[in-house]
């Protein structure tokens, strides 16, 4: 099997300023470049504190792997846009060097430097530094939407109320899978998985659960065509399914609105979001 460890070392700050959704990308990439190329064993990823200077503060993150590893050959072609890797044994794996240039190209989008040490046979380590301005926690002033709080912020309340709670998840990205996974058996979720659409109906054809979190782009069935399935051939008109997808546009929501999702989460997943997204269709009143 493969294992997900994630840490962040004590000496990180608490609070920064940065870019959230061009790091999350990043994280995302290699996280999948490593789940694509480990059949077994582990991946780790980890932020340290590499330096601090005044209000700034220099982190290291890293994506390990217990991989297949590369040569200095393939190391030194790696970033290259759409560029594979060219051995008989990765040549099952696409469109890695694309989602590694990307990842290059926003780590100096946001001042950084990205770079690997790797083995053949022995796995790789991704990393890369980026700078962020330090911070105090602040109290921030109450959403006027009616969303309920979260359970980070309100322990043991509400949150309590959605242990044993029965999750479907759809999704066909392994490494996206695990961490919304762990996220959600923090909580005591019970959670089962789908990699798309349509074996989300099979299951639910036989199964019942209280919600379902829908990726939106998957092969063999959308989650746009799955949801109306749930809604029209299915019959369950009331059972909470909740769209994940990195487009977070007006239209793209209307889109899973019309498909009759319930409501919209955002990608790279964040903790206090799914909860409060939870809580608020799971958790009456």
């Amino acid at each position: 099997g493969l294992c997900l460890n994630i840490a962040s070392f004590d000496d990180v700050p608490q609070v920064l300023r940065g870019d959230p959704l061009r790091l999350g990308q990043v994280l995302i990439n290699l996280g999948n470049n490593a789940v694509k190329f480990t059949r077994e064993g582990e991946i780790d990823i980890s932020v340290r504190l590499a330096g601090q200077k005044g209000q700034r503060a220099r982190l290291c993150f890293s994506v390990q792997d217990t991989g297949i590893g590369m040569s200095l050959q393939e190391q030194a072609r790696l970033f290259q846009s759409f560029s594979q890797l060219d051995n008989d044994i990765t040549r099952q794996y696409e469109g890695s060097g694309l989602g590694l240039a990307i990842s290059k190209k926003l780590v100096h989008m946001m001042g950084g430097e990205i770079a690997v040490d790797s083995e053949p046979g022995k796995g790789s380590c991704f990393y890369f530094t980026l700078d962020f301005e330090t911070g105090k926690h602040e109290k921030l002033p109450e959403k006027q939407t009616g969303a309920t709080v979260s359970t980070g912020s309100v322990p043991g309340l509400k949150g309590k109320k959605l242990e044993g709670k029965k999750i479907l998840l759809v999704e066909d990205n392994a490494f996206n899978s695990e961490l919304a996974t762990i996220l959600l058996r923090r909580k005591n979720l019970i959670v089962y998985h789908a990699g798309n659409g349509r074996e989300a109906l099979d299951f639910l054809h036989s199964k019942s659960v209280d919600c379902v979190l829908m990726d939106i782009q998957m092969p063999v069935m959308d989650g746009y065509t799955a949801c109306r399935e749930i809604r029209d051939r299915l019959q369950l008109k009331d059972l909470p399914v909740i769209a994940m997808t990195a487009n977070v546009m007006k239209h793209d929501i209307e889109k899973s609105m019309d498909a009759g999702m319930n409501d919209h989460i955002g990608k790279p997943l964040h903790e206090d979001e799914i909860f409060s997204t939870l809580i608020k269709w799971m958790v009456p009143g």
